[in-house]
């Protein structure tokens, strides 16, 4: 079949000049940080489902964290456990923890907020990991080898089977009759369990690290080898697997989950790793995140990761990793580079113990370093003014260095600080320096060649990093946070203030009135100067780790973030600040600056690197051309096709030379649960999720019928874009699937819809009901459509199209596809009354009606409490009434629990109990 290939990219790539106003990034595309929650001992092993995260805490026992969509990570409930609780699975309303020496803990959580220990089940070993098959557990006992436990049958829970390993069994994983377990230094063991209460060792690989973990999908076995990393197994004959690849982690592979494509490895020191599993014997890393304790376990759930991080905490991690590279152009530099610079088309950076870097980025030849001026100290930050670059050389004070030549720059002048020179800013003919204990130094460079101290003023702390705008400079000042100097006397600076105690400013910039303070244990902080003598926090980020430096540019802030990379604030609204993406950076990103088309990252071992800024709403959705793969001509006349809910949003059609482009305007909201597709002459593409495709390559297969004419016979497909839902009301959904005929016409097409739960780990399928497609010409794509009232677990639906067969088709291999229901948007709940009370017990309880939204999820209702005194009614307070889970589709009455404070009016406090004291709100619409 004749093959085509649509690539979605930006115009302006790898330029040999940056293109003004064009090209952008969604920084959101990209691995990175979102949010974290500490537990009270350290996270060892965890399972998400029902936008709950349920976290074996160790000493802390079970901890269930709400992880909904839109929510903050909290803690909504917790149990203690009588071991050291290790790892955990859920299916239905239980959770299974493996508890170390105590073994199995079975714990009731069908109310999230009170879990409660229904059961123990001694194993003879450590129970160290715990996965669930059918009726039964498999328990990884660290000496007591593989344990299988009964869950379903008659008396309580009790082993029913056991198997010796060679090593201590650390991990394990189980599919149909087949158990995999890790065993340390001896590998991996291949256990028929066809008959639970006699497995048996049927195969066994032995790893060259130490196994510590299993995943599998299909045919293949993915072992996290410790200091060996990954491998991948091809178990296509258990009794004697075969290594098909490996990939050398940077930490230590101690646990793995494979999703879709990806396999996500907790990597110990070095945090989360994921690599691309297209091609099993060509594993490929796509993406990675540092964190900031030891990555121990992991959780995939729909577009984020979670990671228990050990004494880390619990946090979550944007899960979408584009194929492409980050970074338009990267150059390695010889020492470590810290601050950068713009300079007309090259760059100057602060390279440390190598001086002073020249870097042509964007030169006819290959981009590369032009010029280098050693500095006599450590340079740790530059500013370029006309043909001078000036340096913060550390303990050799200010460099001036003479740029005339790039490639021969020449330090002509220096001029010494009584303190350690790290930071500079230019204004008008004056330097201004942050020079650690030394505070704030005043330079003038009028003449650059004779610079002269003329000023200075000792700031409360160290000095870090400044930032100057008109007759104030605003420090960085460490452990004191923002100190304002008045600047109006360069040569008698003054200190007006404020000075507060912070974790750690390093590194400043500003924007307007607000100023941005990088620091290092607790983010971003945002001050408002508009009044500098009145200087007041209106805003925070939390960012992970130690925030080096910042830089703001348009409505969005960039911080470089050591290990963590590049990460990403929206800052249109200063007052609230937050995370819109990142990247992760080759080592350790350390100074950044940003213009109105790229930012400029100092990394201690990347070197130079440049990635494009990140996108605003207001521009382009996207843009891009359709080529022909074979011939690489490019496609006139195609049109492009945005669908959401199976019907076409947005369109356009390819220019003559092929180039096209959709705007954010012509565009839903919501564009993740849109669907992209190309069309040429009754030729159809394959589809593709549409993630903001601005700033990176989609690549968007044809699949056509031959060119000479229509084909003998159908070709049916969907795929797994093709699956939406729109929301129907009262808890029902309408099921979508887009069905394609790229060959003969076909009639009486039937389409089955199926539900699948995934919870914890145990697949049940649940028939929804079957379509008839009367006619599906040649080339066209038809609906199939069915109400579905889901229930609670139920996160995947499958679409089998033909599933009799009964079409004679070319082939049937893409006549199957399913989709995540946390892909597709939702509608949020509405509650209609609530009514609150006082009990004995003082607490409020509250109850209403649930009336809409998508069943089986959490949701947040804000209700109103009202006093009523005769005629007159008073607003008592405003509650965030818990989260709630519906657990059935129709309406239903909810009780809710939460403490209040009771206040006292004229003397009398309302009745506890009863009637008498009862406040009663109605409340419509209430809102997550």
């Amino acid at each position: 079949m004749k093959q085509l290939l649509a690539v979605i990219l930006v115009s302006c790539v790898l330029p040999a000049t940056v293109c003004p106003g064009q090209g952008c990034r969604y920084y959101e595309d990209y691995l990175h940080w979102t949010d974290s929650v500490d537990t009270p001992d350290a996270a060892h092993g965890l399972v998400v489902a029902g936008g709950l995260a349920y976290v074996a805490d160790g000493d802390g026992g079970l901890q269930i964290v709400d992880v909904s969509p839109g929510s903050d990570l909290e803690i909504i409930g917790s149990t203690s456990t009588d071991g050291d609780a290790l790892d955990v699975v859920v299916s239905a309303s239980y959770a299974f923890v493996a508890d170390g020496a105590s073994g199995l803990q079975i714990v009731d959580v069908s109310s999230p907020e009170f879990p409660d220990v229904l059961y123990t089940v001694d194993t003879p070993g450590r129970a160290r990991r715990v996965v669930i098959s059918g009726s039964y557990l498999y328990v990884a006992d660290e000496s007591g080898g593989l344990q299988v436990i009964d869950v379903v049958g008659p008396g309580p829970p009790a082993v029913v089977g056991s198997v010796e390993t060679s090593d201590d069994a650390y991990g394990v994983a189980a599919a149909g009759t087949l158990a995999f377990v890790a065993t340390g230094a001896a590998g991996v063991l291949v256990v028929d369990v066809s008959t639970p209460e006699s497995p048996a060792v049927i195969g066994s690989y032995d790893t060259p690290g130490f196994a510590y973990d299993v995943g599998l999908r299909g045919s293949l076995a993915f072992v996290a080898d410790g200091p060996s990393g990954l491998l991948v197994l091809d178990i296509t004959s258990p009794d004697s697997p075969v290594m098909v690849d490996s990939l050398d982690t940077p930490g230590e592979a101690y646990s793995v989950v494979v999703r879709e494509g990806r396999a996500y490895v907790a990597d110990r020191g070095s945090g989360l790793l994921v690599a691309s599993t297209a091609s099993p014997d060509t594993l490929v890393v796509v993406g990675s995140v540092d964190t900031p304790g030891d990555a121990l376990d992991l959780a995939v759930s729909g577009s984020a990761v979670y990671v228990a991080d050990g004494e880390g905490a619990l946090h979550s991690i944007s899960a979408i990793v584009p194929e492409s590279a980050a970074f338009v152009e990267a150059v390695d530099t010889p020492g470590r580079a810290r601050g950068v610079a713009l300079w007309d088309t090259l760059v100057c950076v602060a390279d440390f113990d190598m001086g002073l870097q020249v870097i042509d980025p964007f030169g006819d030849d290959s981009p590369g370093i032009v010029g280098t001026a050693d500095t006599p100290g450590n340079a740790y930050d530059v500013a370029v003014s006309g043909d001078y670059a000036y340096v913060a050389d550390y303990g050799a004070g200010l460099q001036v260095v003479d740029l005339s030549s790039p490639d021969n720059p020449l330090v002509v002048a220096s001029a010494s600080t009584p303190g350690w020179a790290r930071s500079i800013e230019l204004s008008g003919s004056y330097a201004y320096i942050a020079a650690y204990h030394g505070g704030l130094q005043v330079a003038d460079v009028s003449s650059p060649e004779s610079p002269e101290i003329v000023g200075s003023v000792d700031t409360p702390g160290a000095a870090y990093d400044v930032a100057v705008s008109g007759d104030y400079a605003y420090v960085a000042d460490y452990g004191y946070g923002l100190t304002i100097v008045d600047i109006s006397s360069p040569e008698s600076p003054v200190v007006i203030g404020p000075a507060w105690r912070s974790d750690g400013a390093r590194g400043i910039t500003l924007s307007g009135d607000y100023v941005y303070l990088a620091n290092r244990y607790s983010g971003v902080t945002v001050v408002d100067v508009s009044v500098p003598e009145a200087a007041v926090i209106v805003g925070r980020a939390e960012t992970p780790g130690g925030a080096f430096d910042v830089a703001v540019s348009g409505n969005h802030a960039y911080v470089a973030h050591g290990d963590y990379g590049l990460t990403v604030l929206d800052v249109s609204t200063p007052v609230s600040p937050a995370i819109a993406g990142g990247i992760d950076t080759p080592g350790s990103a350390l100074g950044v600056e940003a213009t109105d088309e790229m930012v400029l990252l100092g990394d201690r071992t990347g070197g130079l690197l440049i990635a494009l800024r990140e996108c605003t709403v207001q521009e382009v959705a996207f843009r891009g051309v359709v080529t022909d793969r074979d011939t690489d001509d490019r496609l006139g006349g195609t049109v492009i096709d945005v669908f959401r809910a199976g019907e076409i949003v947005a369109s356009t059609t390819s220019t003559s030379n092929g180039f096209y482009q959709i705007e954010a305007d012509d565009l839903p909201e919501r564009r993740v649960d849109c669907v992209l597709r190309a069309r040429k002459g009754g030729y159809f593409d394959q589809s593709t999720d549409l993630l903001h495709a601005e700033g990176f390559t989609i690549h968007v297969d044809f699949s056509m019928p031959p060119l000479e004419g229509e084909p003998d016979r159908p070709g049916l497909w969907v795929a797994p874009q093709d699956i939406t839902y729109t929301y129907a009301g009262r808890g029902s959904i309408a099921l979508t699937a887009m069905v394609h005929n790229k060959g003969a016409f076909a009639e009486n097409v039937r389409v089955r819809f199926i539900a699948e739960d995934i919870a914890g780990g145990e697949s049940e399928l649940f028939d929804i009901s079957d379509q008839l497609i009367p006619e599906l010409p040649y080339g066209a794509i038809e609906p199939a459509t069915v109400p579905w009232t889901p229930f609670s677990g139920l996160d995947r639906y499958h679409v089998i199209v033909d599933p009799e067969n009964e079409i004679d088709e070319d082939d049937e291999l893409d006549n199957a596809a399913y989709r995540n229901l946390g892909e597709a948007g939702r509608e949020p709940p509405t509650l209609v009354s609530v009514e609150a009370r006082w009990d004995a017990d003082d607490r409020e309880v509250v109850a209403g009606r649930y009336m809409s939204g998508v069943p089986g999820q959490w949701n947040r209702f804000t209700a109103i409490v009202l006093q009523v005194h005769g005629d007159r009614v008073r607003p008592r307070c405003r509650r965030d009434v818990r989260r709630v889970r519906a657990r059935r589709p129709d309406d239903r009455r909810l009780r809710l629990h939460g403490r209040v404070e009771r206040r006292v009016r004229h003397g009398r406090t309302p009745a506890r109990g009863g009637h008498a004291g009862r406040d009663r709100v109605r409340r419509g619409g209430a809102l997550l």
